[in-house]
């Protein structure tokens, strides 16, 4: 979250605080803390869009005192500040290019996979259907959200490298005497993915993703 200041006049009140009816025992302790030490006692939510979402009892006692400028915090999300988008393609559909934000929770070295992914390569991500295997198309990073519609988020830091050359495509075909037994490997694998809706269970699965010796079309691990 971000603190800024601001209007007292310019936070918006939404119809549910408005008809909230305030315990007096809570709103008077607030006021005795004010009164006494000339500062807040709790913290003022707004959205990103200056709506409250909590100190309201706070709000109140502001307004009592005719306090024209306060100290709030803005709870923001990605579509508010820096943010990378991937532009991919799904693998097995139409030629349509969707986009996909990258999560910021450290957890799961977003960083690095960040750094490491470009356009070509192989990444799971989270669509209607379930978890997806998609091509990237294009990586981009924006300031505020480049569309006015929820963004689904990169499923893991799970990814394939795809070699662009023929020479490495006719390599790969060399190494492997049974590229059909791969492929069906591989069709597998995406179906279970596909069918996993929570993605704790995605996680475990990365041990074995990363073991898949993925050679036909060209395929090759991302480490």
């Amino acid at each position: 979250m971000i603190t800024k200041t601001m209007k007292l006049s310019d936070i918006k009140i939404s119809d549910a605080f408005a008809r909230t009816h305030v315990s007096e025992r809570k709103l008077q302790k607030c006021r005795d803390y004010f009164n006494v030490f000339e500062k807040a006692d709790r913290d003022i939510v707004l959205s990103s869009k200056d709506i409250l979402i909590d100190g309201y009892i706070m709000y109140l006692v502001y307004k009592e005192n005719n306090i024209e400028e306060v100290e709030v915090k803005v709870k923001s999300t990605y579509r508010d500040y820096p943010t990378t988008y991937i532009y991919g393609k799904h693998v097995n559909g139409s030629n349509k290019v969707y986009v996909w934000r990258i999560p910021h929770d450290r957890k799961y070295n977003w960083d690095k996979f960040v750094t490491l992914i470009e356009p070509g390569d192989i990444i799971l991500c989270r669509t209607k259907y379930g978890t997806q295997a998609i091509s990237v198309a294009d990586i981009q990073v924006y300031d505020k959200c480049p569309v006015n519609y929820s963004v689904k988020k990169v499923a893991c830091s799970l990814f394939w490298k795809v070699t662009a050359t023929a020479e490495m495509r006719e390599r790969d075909y060399s190494c492997s005497d049974n590229t059909k037994e791969i492929d069906k490997d591989l069709e597998d694998t995406l179906q279970i993915l596909k069918e996993l809706s929570d993605e704790s269970a995605l996680y475990s699965t990365s041990g074995l993703m990363r073991e898949l010796q993925i050679i036909r079309n060209g395929y090759e691990k991302g480490e």
